[in-house]
């Protein structure tokens, strides 16, 4: 079996992860394994925009290079308007550079989020990662073309994300670890699995198919 994380911080020699790459300190190291890349909203105002603007089309353009992210739109911090701007500007390289996907960081904001996205016509997937959202965002959501991304909310039964876990058609989930140090991917997949009473192959299988078409990279990870 094969567990895929498609957002973590740290690089694991098993099993096949995205690692999400902070621009303010890039080691050149990391693009040698699948790598996402992009400003997070905490981040705006710790780094030259001019400047990373210009380097993000070569990040996004690199092989190993899977999508866009973790980029989005948090009102619990920071300057909203100025978000709006810097995620904005963001969604029109990725659309420049034809990346197939987009990670997203949500907090109260998704309907600005989609508004963004309908006006840049980024037509590529979208990654809600640690998925936080109710019902009625749900199906909203899946009008769209769409993934959830699941790792600590299936641990917090009080959570609205793992409220809504079993809701979700199977076809559009994913996992990750985050920024987790104790919880390894395994036992995310192995948690998803007893959730929806799946045996973890074919929980492994069905996210192995999401991935591919999420990211448009199955080859990728076969020869992985």
């Amino acid at each position: 079996m094969r567990f895929i994380d498609i957002h973590s911080h740290s690089i694991s020699s098993v099993n096949f992860t995205i690692i999400s790459i902070d621009p303010r300190n890039i080691d050149l190291d990391e693009m040698n394994t699948p790598f996402s890349i992009g400003l997070h909203p905490w981040w705006i105002d710790q780094l030259d925009l001019a400047s990373f603007y210009s380097h993000l089309p070569g990040y996004l353009s690199h092989p190993n290079c899977m999508a866009l992210g973790e980029v989005g739109l948090d009102r619990s911090r920071g300057d909203f308007d100025k978000q709006l701007e810097v995620f904005e500007g963001q969604l029109r390289v990725a659309g420049l550079t034809n990346i197939e996907t987009v990670v997203l960081h949500c907090v109260r904001s998704f309907n600005e989020i989609i508004s963004l996205i309908k006006k840049t016509n980024y037509s590529g997937n979208l990654v809600f990662h640690d998925f936080n959202g109710n019902r009625e965002i749900v199906e909203s959501l899946l009008k769209l073309p769409c993934f959830f991304s699941y790792g600590s909310k299936l641990f917090e039964p009080n959570s609205k994300g793992f409220k809504v876990f079993k809701e979700i058609p199977i076809d559009r989930l994913l996992f990750e670890t985050d920024d987790s140090e104790e919880r390894r991917i395994e036992e995310v997949y192995a948690k998803a699995s007893c959730l929806l009473s799946l045996e973890l192959n074919e929980l492994c299988d069905k996210i192995s198919d999401n991935f591919g078409k999420c990211f448009g990279k199955k080859a990728y990870i076969e020869n992985s």
